[in-house]
């Protein structure tokens, strides 16, 4: 703004020039300049629309953060009770408690695997931290990573803890690997490799063994290799078995169109039953891959959906979509933060979703706020890749630790 004496004002804006002549009130200009500073306002109640004058508009009030990441798209709060009350997206940041938004977790490396070794498993055995990769099987006491067991050619396929000892699954025909914490012994049967393993039951527990594709068998004692029962029990039409879990005691199968839970009949033979029919609709040789158990509950992904097998009662259970992600009853999510479940871990209060976006891998902190409700928190962020996830914790350690593969 500048003043001359053939016009007063003259106001360029881009490549266009206003000139301007001010009025004239008894022989004088009127021309006043004043600066009217705010008055300062002290707040000591919690932050609302109703404290801030009409005439100073806000585009966005935030009551509380602890929703998570937010909606694109708006409705009924029916739908989604938080979805008014959810940030655009983030990282490193958690804001899972009421009032508080604290920094994610540091994340430290405990060491290399071999080049070439995929890390697929975790599970925690004797006190340490056991590590399946491709070929190979490690350990670690929180500060010094070691290799166990080297497989050479065979390709590990699953691991599971049974009574004092270790089980591999390896796809090499008719065997299958015991580890009790310092050597690996080959157990040798006679009805074809072993693809997952998983243990039923505490008291009296059993070990549960995929085989040919889709073929169930289970042992009381799987250090003695008679003691498999035969031929077992077939799931499915033909459908590869891509994973299984427990939720209840009772175990359930993931193939690569739906999911079974293996009921018990009249005369004590083990019946698969189909757990939700919509579940077909995610067909792929991928479908529940991805898994994460706590023993009360379950979560399932095939690389794009999630979902939550939870127990509702005895022998009832319920498949729900409680993921960040769409899932096949959609709900409208903030696009951006889509990514590709790679892997989950749990613990008692909380879900970890550890997703790929463009090359980052994005760790999604799920709570459930009410029931049915989860707020997501993006918790933790790395660039890698990821295949395997766990939460544990060994002797020594105050809290447990995320344990997420980089290879």
């Amino acid at each position: 703004m500048v003043l001359q004496k053939d016009w007063d004002i003259k106001l360029t804006q881009g490549g266009t020039t206003h000139k301007f002549r001010l009025l004239q009130q008894r022989g004088q200009k009127a021309w006043t300049v004043s600066e009217s500073p705010p008055n300062p306002r002290v707040e000591v109640e919690a932050a609302s629309r109703e404290g801030f004058r009409p005439d100073r508009e806000l585009p966005f009030v935030m009551e509380d953060w602890v929703w998570g990441v937010g909606l694109e798209r708006f409705g009924s709060q029916s739908i989604d009770r938080g979805h008014l009350f959810r940030y655009a997206d983030g990282f490193n940041i958690d804001t899972s408690q009421s009032g508080i938004v604290k920094h994610g977790p540091l994340v430290e490396s405990l060491g290399s695997v071999s080049s070439g070794q995929t890390i697929l498993e975790f599970t925690l055995f004797q006190d340490k931290v056991y590590i399946r990769t491709k070929n190979k099987l490690y350990s670690t006491d929180g500060a010094t990573l070691t290799e166990e067991k080297d497989f050479s050619a065979a390709v590990t396929k699953s691991m599971a803890v049974f009574n004092d000892k270790l089980y591999i699954a390896v796809d090499t025909a008719d065997t299958y690997w015991e580890w009790n914490g310092s050597a690996a012994t080959s157990k040798t049967v006679t009805d074809g490799a072993s693809l997952f393993l998983a243990t039923q039951g505490a008291s009296n527990p059993i070990l549960i063994r995929v085989l040919n594709n889709n073929f169930i068998s289970t042992s009381i004692d799987p250090n003695d290799v008679t003691s498999w029962d035969a031929p077992g029990v077939k799931v499915g039409e033909g459908d590869t078995i891509n994973s299984i879990f427990i939720v209840s005691g009772f175990p359930f199968v993931g193939t690569e169109s739906t999911v079974y839970i293996l009921a018990t009949d009249s005369e004590g033979v083990s019946v698969p039953i189909e757990l939700d029919k919509r579940l077909a609709t995610r067909r792929s040789t991928t479908a529940f891959t991805i898994k994460a158990e706590s023993g009360s509950d379950a979560w399932l992904s095939d690389g794009r959906d999630i979902m939550r097998v939870v127990a509702e009662g005895f022998e009832l259970f319920d498949i729900r979509p409680d993921g960040p992600f769409r899932s096949f009853d959609a709900r409208p999510v903030t696009a951006d933060i889509k990514g590709s479940p790679k892997s989950m871990a749990m613990d008692l209060d909380s879900v970890y979703i550890l997703a790929d976006r463009s090359g980052d891998i994005y760790v999604y902190k799920g709570v459930e706020l009410t029931r049915g409700q989860f707020a997501w928190t993006p918790w933790a962020k790395f660039t890698g890749t990821n295949a395997a996830a766990a939460v544990l914790k060994v002797t020594g350690d105050a809290d447990p630790y995320l344990y997420a593969g980089d290879t």
